[in-house]
């Protein structure tokens, strides 16, 4: 048997490494790489999704306060002209407008609704949709001095509800002691849904 020379123990450690450094690149560190390269992969498409779910909060964020404003300016014109009759929330304003102004209503009489500036008044204009229509109300109300009459007046030209004030004129009770409005106006409203599904708002003079 031959013996190994001292060049050939060399040789045989030098391969001896190399082949370990080769297992441990082929089945730990080539591995631990890809691994490590799969981790980063991940990460990154994480922080891609958070990134999205981040703008997307946000977007739902914006898109509320968007909805909102549209509600409320929706709610507004709802108030300013309503979809269809809503006579009780006249009646319910005009209570509110005379409380804060010291006068007493004494009488609210509605009139017969009609197509605005329709003379005719049958169902076939009253129940189209989209059609604007009037309805004329009386109010009188009584209060104990002029100042508060005019109260009354200017809120009632200011509020949020379309009326048209045809006319108006204050009578002194002299016996009473106290002053009488009276206002002939017209409302409107549009024809939209069926009587059944009105749903009345009384908040729209606060």
């Amino acid at each position: 048997m031959q013996k190994i020379t001292q060049k050939d123990k060399k040789i045989l450690i030098i391969l001896s490494a190399v082949i370990v450094i080769f297992l441990y690149f082929q089945f730990i560190l080539l591995p631990s790489l890809k691994s490590i390269s799969k981790s980063k992969s991940a990460i990154n498409d994480l922080n891609i999704r958070v990134n999205e779910m981040n703008t997307t909060r946000i977007q739902n964020t914006s898109m509320k306060k968007k909805l909102k404003i549209i509600t409320e300016e929706y709610d507004a014109s709802q108030n300013k002209l309503p979809i269809n009759e809503r006579n009780p929330e006249i009646e319910y304003d005009i209570q509110n407008m005379a409380s804060a102004s010291n006068v007493v209503v004494s009488s609210v009489v509605f009139g017969d609704p009609k197509a605005f500036n329709s003379s005719e008044n049958n169902n076939n204009s009253l129940n189209e949709k989209g059609n604007l229509i009037q309805i004329p109300v009386n109010v009188n109300v009584v209060g104990s001095s002029k100042d508060n009459i005019v109260s009354f007046l200017s809120k009632f030209e200011m509020a949020d509800r379309i009326s048209q004030i045809k006319n108006a004129s204050i009578i002194v009770n002299k016996e009473k002691n106290n002053f009488i409005l009276s206002i002939n106006a017209n409302y409107f409203y549009v024809v939209s849904k069926a009587n059944d599904e009105v749903q009345y708002n009384f908040n729209s003079n606060k």
